[in-house]
């Protein structure tokens, strides 16, 4: 389970340092004003950030799940979303790969708490179920930009949760409905997901 969470981690963040900038036209005046207030990046901010990459991937390296280090882990995981914000606010004006980032934080949050007690049913299953074997969170995403097609997108969707969305009724099968709608619900509240219905 260890191999399998820090694959999810480090799929996700790539993930979101791939995915291209959101055309959000309904930004907030909050988020307007935050664009036009941008911090100001100095080297100190950003050997920091460097810094705290540095550590980040150290975390995932050596990643369990006591509750202590999975605590540091997402501590780091949006120390590091804060540093992509910096960055890409002077840049562009806009805040995505830190959204997205912070989205996958608290998705891999959720997969190594909340989720661990099914992720260790699931594992137990004799013979283990295909759907399960193959399920790699985020990992058919990187490709994912403002090129992608309705179609690329809509297939996407079709397959967030394994293949068919697979991954929906085993957990509803082995962990219950709840827990399956709640794994449903946090992959849906992404940004890259925003747009999907597995229901």
């Amino acid at each position: 389970m260890r191999g399998f969470l820090k694959f999810a981690i480090l799929a996700a963040v790539l993930l979101a340092l791939a995915y291209g900038d959101d055309e959000d036209e309904e930004a907030s005046e909050l988020e307007r004003r935050r664009i036009r207030n941008c911090p100001e990046v100095t080297f100190k901010r950003m050997t920091g950030c460097v810094w705290e990459f540095g550590r980040f991937l150290k975390k995932v390296l050596f990643l369990d799940l006591e509750q202590r280090t999975l605590d540091r882990f997402r501590k780091s995981c949006l120390s590091m979303a804060e540093c992509f914000d910096l960055i890409e606010c002077k840049e562009t004006g806009k805040f995505s790969r830190g959204k997205r980032i912070k989205d996958s934080c608290d998705v891999m949050n959720y997969l190594s708490k909340d989720f661990v007690p099914c992720l260790k049913r699931l594992e137990r299953l004799d013979p283990a179920p295909t759907c399960f074997n193959k399920w790699k969170p985020f990992s058919d995403l990187n490709e994912v930009g403002p090129d992608t097609t309705p179609e690329e997108m809509e297939e996407l969707c079709k397959n967030m949760l394994g293949k068919d969305n697979c991954m929906k009724d085993l957990v509803s099968r082995t962990c219950g409905g709840v827990m399956s709608q709640e794994l449903v619900d946090r992959f849906e509240a992404t940004s890259v997901f925003k747009q999907c219905d597995a229901d």
